[in-house]
C-alpha cells in the first residue's frame, strides 16, 4: 500500500508539461491541417542550445513555395526536445517583448541560416536574416536571433543594414559559405 501511494504522489507531482510530451511531432503537426494531394512536410532538426537533443522544425512544402515566391521568409512550427529525450513539446510562440510570448512562428531562411554560438548574446541559438524591401526606399537587412527559453523562443534583433551598401560584419560573421550552417530539407508524404 505504501509503494502505491509514494508512486501516486510522485506522479501527481509532475509537471502538467510531462503528461503533454509529444512522441511523433509528424502526427502532431498533421493534426488539423488540410494537406493537398502531392503537397510535402517538410523536415529539418537542429540541437540549438546544446544539449545534445535535436530540436524539430516542420513546415509544409506548398507553404514554403508561397514564402519563397512572395520574397518572405518562411515560418516554421518548432518541437523542442524534452530532457529526458523520450519526446517533444511544441514552441509556445515567440518571445518579441520581455515577458510577452506571442503565439507567433518562426521565420528561418534555412539557405541563411546559422545554428551554434552567438557572440554577441552570448549563447546558442539560431541566427537568419530577413530581407525588407519597401517600395519608395532601398532594402534592409534584419539579421536577428532566436534562443530557446524553456518552452518558446526568443527573437532578438542583431542588427539592420541597407543591403546596396555591402554586407555587414554581422553577415560576414554568421552567413558566409563557410559559416552558416547547411541544412538539408527532409520530405516526407503526409500519409
Amino acid at each position: 500500500m505504501k509503494t502505491h501511494l509514494v508512486i501516486l504522489l510522485s506522479v501527481l507531482a509532475l509537471p502538467p508539461l510531462a503528461f503533454a510530451s509529444i512522441i511523433n511531432p509528424i502526427n502532431d503537426f498533421k493534426i488539423g491541417l488540410t494537406i493537398l494531394a502531392g503537397d510535402k512536410i517538410l523536415k529539418w532538426e537542429a540541437d540549438i542550445n546544446n544539449d545534445g537533443k535535436n530540436e524539430i522544425f516542420l513546415s509544409l512544402k506548398s507553404d514554403l513555395d508561397t514564402a519563397l515566391a512572395n520574397n518572405d521568409t518562411p515560418a516554421w512550427v518548432m518541437y523542442i526536445a524534452d530532457s529526458a529525450g523520450n519526446g517533444y513539446s511544441k514552441s509556445q510562440g515567440i518571445e518579441l517583448k520581455p515577458d510577452t510570448i506571442d503565439s507567433i512562428l518562426p521565420d528561418i531562411d534555412t539557405d541563411t541560416c546559422y545554428v551554434g554560438q552567438i557572440t554577441q548574446l552570448g549563447k546558442r541559438g539560431i541566427v537568419t536574416m530577413r530581407i525588407g524591401n519597401p517600395r519608395k526606399t532601398e532594402s534592409v537587412g534584419k539579421i536577428y536571433a532566436y534562443t530557446l527559453e524553456g518552452n518558446h523562443l526568443k527573437r532578438t534583433e542583431l542588427t539592420q543594414y541597407v543591403i546596396a551598401q555591402g554586407p555587414h560584419a554581422l553577415f560576414t560573421e554568421y552567413f558566409t559559405e563557410d559559416k552558416r550552417t547547411h541544412i538539408t530539407l527532409q520530405e516526407i508524404a503526409p500519409n
